[in-house]
């Protein structure tokens, strides 16, 4: 999709859309652009489960039609340029177009194909001829699956019968025959003879000096093979039948407006010649297109039209600087519904008008990215000529020429229309039959947009479209994944077995459970949800079953919101074990467990919309796992798509970020060492307890035997015997050495008990430090003697231990 800034356009001209045309049934839908490119869109397949993406269109097809030549007689540039497009009715599986440019038009046959021959007896799979001598069996050719592929074939290619460029082509209502028309001659074709066709109209007078006028548009009647009708840039409508003559020069009617001498002007022959003339499909009335108006004509009334409509009258005071800037020269279209009671054609600003012909009612709309949403409710717009502007008006001076809408069309049975700005497509559908009367309003009914700047580089492909990744891509994204979750599960699993035993040996810790719960919540998201997002890239559809859409993306989902809640947890209790340093070691295994329990009840209840809306949805090419939301819940989740992220992630991410913030100042006044704990991730890796952890399990893995255990010297394990009492530490941390030192003792049935003396060297008062470590109490006055003794804040007079520093 391209960026459209106000002083600068970034995209190229070979990709302005030059045409737009549904097929007779509206399945499809082809654009072709300056580059010679056709795009096809199909419409997405009915679901009973989701009616409204029924109106959707996806790429189906995209091919390169037309190629730039060069005229060597004539030294002149043949240009790739689409000019029309026009449906065949469909006869069998295929689809089958005419496209033209100035001089050339092809007929397209546009086929799908999901089967592939293999087994040739005379070449190998690489299409090479093999040697007869090498042949030793004869093998049946066989027909094996492959991803389905969407191909364009030129089956025709009608070409040399014009000298001037053709402007319009029509397929007749016998669908054998078509007409090509360039500025002074039309031609009449059969779709199965490609080297003559039969001229039917030549206005090319003797001599070329006398030249009035120009055929500018032709169309066949929708019901009467033998009639067909041309306009000119005079503003005539001829309408010709072809039983009267081989040579319809003569017409039978001629439709033309007298021209009001009085508003005569410089520019009245430039602004009166037709653009676009089209039939109604009842084939009774004809709509035409000149630059200031739309008009339609009775069949049965040449005098004058039978309806005008004003499309752009505030521009008739511009005229001299449209024609200074070439704008007054564009050709724009008009088109009917499929009830042929309302006309649409384009303006400038990227406006199309819309007119209804029974209660003569007209609106503007908008196309444009800014109210390009899908479901978004298409506003009408108003110019202001002069005087005072209204807030929803905008100045026939600040309209921008350059944004112009040449090309549209509708859907032949319902009403849904596809509009061409520049080298954007856009597609709007309305639920209801439309009726002009509430389009001033438009509350809600009318223009919701399904598709909008549909990015023209994302067709790939000449000659076939494929939807899916390359194939470089399928096999790298999985395996980077696959990778990913390898080396993510195995790196979870070893710090949750470090905490699991941690735990095995001494209390419970909160903050531990929570980093457990963290990396469990992780864990699962790479083993269990990725998998399955690198097996959907690494296929063409989704085939994992209904069961695993409708829960990978919840699981997937549910996961996070755990690991937020977790985090937003962990950050309370940090700041509170931080406060108090008591209570971490007070909690019990069902309170930790309950508050594991009500994180993942919140995180799996909020994201049940995932789970509920998952469904299986088959595209054009594969199937896919989508989320399809109902008509009736389409207003809730508008309100749970906004509130979901602010209350699942931002909400906790903010409240555990003011948490640790809290809990760090207060480490920071405190100088305290449990200032550790407001990054539990950091700790996981950097902290002494994971440290041994790792070395103990990694002995385990290789079969080694662990060393004895060897306190490091510092203020709370003390080198000599005779120091008093070490600082207490907490219970997890004592039971923690204890349960090491006496299983190390009872494994290797070599180590020693330790003496009594030592016992009795380490101080008269540790029974009673046991008693209280026991209970889980620090007592203050230890606490305090520890504080002073890390921090330094002491004097000579004052020193809680002088032995320490007798000898220096």
């Amino acid at each position: 999709m391209y960026v459209f800034e106000k002083e600068r356009r970034s995209y190229l001209k070979a990709d302005i859309i030059s045409t737009v045309e549904f097929n007779p049934s509206g399945e499809l839908l082809a654009t072709g652009d300056k580059g010679g490119r056709v795009v096809v869109f199909q419409r997405e397949q009915e679901s009973k489960s989701q009616p409204q993406r029924r109106g959707e269109y996806n790429v189906y097809s995209t091919f390169q039609s037309h190629e730039p030549e060069f005229d060597y007689l004539k030294s002149l540039e043949i240009e790739e340029k689409i000019n029309k497009i026009k449906w065949l009715p469909q006869q069998n599986a295929a689809y089958f177009l005419l496209s033209t440019n100035d001089k050339t038009v092809k007929l397209w046959k546009i086929s799908e194909r999901d089967k592939r021959p293999e087994g040739y007896n005379l070449k190998d799979e690489d299409g090479r001829i093999r040697d007869p001598s090498t042949i030793t069996s004869l093998r049946v050719p066989v027909l094996q699956p492959m991803d389905l592929m969407v191909e364009a074939t030129a089956k025709r290619v009608f070409s040399n019968a014009h000298t001037y460029h053709i402007n319009s082509i029509s397929v007749n209502s016998d669908f054998q025959t078509y007409i090509s028309t360039d500025d002074l001659r039309v031609n009449l074709w059969n779709l199965e003879i490609t080297d003559r066709s039969f001229n039917i109209v030549d206005i090319k007078p003797a001599n070329m000096e006398e030249l009035t006028e120009v055929i500018t548009s032709a169309e066949f009647h929708p019901q009467h093979c033998h009639t067909f009708a041309y306009s000119s840039s005079k503003g005539s409508i001829r309408l010709c039948d072809m039983r009267q003559a081989a040579l319809c020069d003569t017409h039978c009617k001629y439709f033309e407006e007298p021209e009001d001498p009085s508003t005569r002007s410089f520019f009245s022959e430039i602004i009166s010649s037709i653009s676009d003339v089209k039939f109604s499909h009842n084939g009774r009335y004809l709509m035409t297109r000149d630059y200031l108006t739309v008009k339609v004509w009775d069949l049965q009334m040449e005098n004058k039209p039978l309806e005008t409509y004003q499309v752009h009258d505030y521009l008739r005071g511009k005229l001299c600087s449209l024609y200074e800037n070439d704008c007054i020269f564009d050709k724009f279209e008009c088109v009917w519904n499929g009830t042929d009671s309302v006309i649409m054609t384009g303006s400038y600003n990227n406006f199309f008008r819309m007119f209804d012909r029974n209660t003569k009612r007209d609106v503007t709309l908008e196309a444009s990215r800014e109210n390009s949403k899908p479901r978004a409710i298409l506003k009408p717009r108003k110019v202001c000529v002069g005087g005072k502007r209204r807030k929803d008006e905008i100045s026939v001076d600040s309209l921008d020429f350059s944004k112009k809408i040449l090309h549209t069309t509708w859907h032949p049975h319902e009403n849904i229309i596809a509009v061409a700005a520049t080298n954007n497509l856009y597609i709007f559908q309305d639920k209801i039959t439309i009726s002009l009367e509430k389009m001033d309003k438009l509350s809600g009914n009318n223009a919701t947009a399904l598709n909008s700047s549909i990015d023209k580089w994302s067709f790939i492909g000449q000659g076939s479209f494929q939807h899916l990744k390359p194939g470089e891509l399928r096999v790298l994204v999985p395996a980077i994944l696959g990778v990913i979750c390898f080396l993510g599960v195995a790196c979870n699993l070893t710090a949750m077995v470090i905490l699991f035993s941690n735990a095995r040996r001494g209390k419970l810790s909160l903050i531990n459970s929570l980093i457990f719960n963290l990396i469990l919540a992780d864990g699962l998201v790479l083993a269990f949800a990725m998998p399955f997002r690198a097996a959907f890239y690494s296929k063409a559809s989704w085939d994992l079953g209904w069961v695993v859409c409708k829960t990978t993306d919840w699981f997937l989902q549910s996961c996070m919101a755990a690991k937020s809640l977790t985090v937003a947890v962990m950050a309370k209790a940090c700041y509170h074990y931080v406060s108090n340093p008591t209570k971490q070691v007070s909690l019990h295994l069902g309170s930790i467990l309950v508050v594991l329990f009500f994180i993942w009840l919140s995180a799996c209840s909020v994201t049940i919309p995932h789970w509920l809306f998952a469904t299986l949805h088959r595209g054009i090419r594969r199937v896919v796992c989508v989320l399809m939301v109902p008509p009736g819940a389409q207003d809730f989740m508008a309100v749970y798509v906004k509130a979901y992220p602010l209350g699942v992630y931002c909400a906790p991410l903010s409240f555990a970020l003011i948490y640790f913030w809290r809990a760090y100042s207060h480490c920071q006044r405190r100088s305290s060492k449990s200032q550790n704990l407001l990054n539990p991730l950091i700790v996981l890796s950097l902290s002494e307890e994971f440290r041994e952890g790792y070395k103990g399990l990694w002995r385990r893995l290789t079969l080694r035997k662990q060393l004895p255990f060897k306190p490091k010297p510092g203020p709370h394990n003390p080198t000599s015997l005779q120091s008093p009492c070490p600082r207490p530490e907490t219970s997890v941390q004592l039971r923690g050495e204890r349960s090491f030192q006496s299983s190390y003792s009872q494994g290797s049935g070599r180590d020693t008990q330790p003496q009594p003396e030592q016992v009795e060297g380490r101080g008269g008062g540790r029974d009673a430090d046991r008693v209280s470590l026991k209970d889980g109490i620090v007592l203050p006055d230890l606490e305090h003697f520890w504080h002073e003794r890390e921090t330094g804040a002491h004097t000579d007079e004052n020193d809680p231990v002088p032995w320490e520093h007798e000898g220096k």
